[in-house]
């Protein structure tokens, strides 16, 4: 069965102010490549981090949408990021970045997060997360 992943509002008005930013766990096995693609604004002068988290922990419920067992305190693990995704970290300007991974991390869950450093806007950060399976 082929399943594409498309979700234009993964993260909406997220929070530069704040200390982080982390969008909902998403299911990987059935996945051969995951894009997040993040636009922002500055009129804070956003500067921080992208990061991304992946996870082994069981599914909970019967259902993969519902993410893993422990929901966001789920065990999770931070994905060394190449130098290709890292140079797009914002740095006090408005911006937008995509970061690919194909194929994806072996693991069952990935998440996007966003860790501040100074400045942001309160409602500065949107992000997409695409994916496909070619079987």
């Amino acid at each position: 069965m082929r399943r594409t992943l498309n979700a234009p509002l993964y993260i909406v008005n997220g929070d530069m102010s704040a200390a982080s930013v982390v969008g909902p766990w998403i299911y990987l096995p059935d996945l051969d490549n995951v894009t997040f693609i993040a636009t922002w604004t500055a009129s804070s002068g956003p500067t921080g981090t992208w990061g991304v988290d992946i996870s082994d922990a069981p599914i909970a419920g019967n259902h993969a949408g519902m993410g893993p067992l422990g929901g966001a305190s789920a065990v999770a693990n931070d994905l060394t990021l190449p130098t290709s995704m890292t140079a797009g970290n914002p740095a006090g300007s408005a911006g937008d970045w995509s970061f690919q991974f194909d194929p994806v991390p072996t693991a069952t869950w990935i998440r996007f997060k966003y860790t501040r450093s100074a400045g942001g806007d309160a409602t500065g950060l949107q992000v997409q997360a695409r994916g496909s399976a070619s079987g």
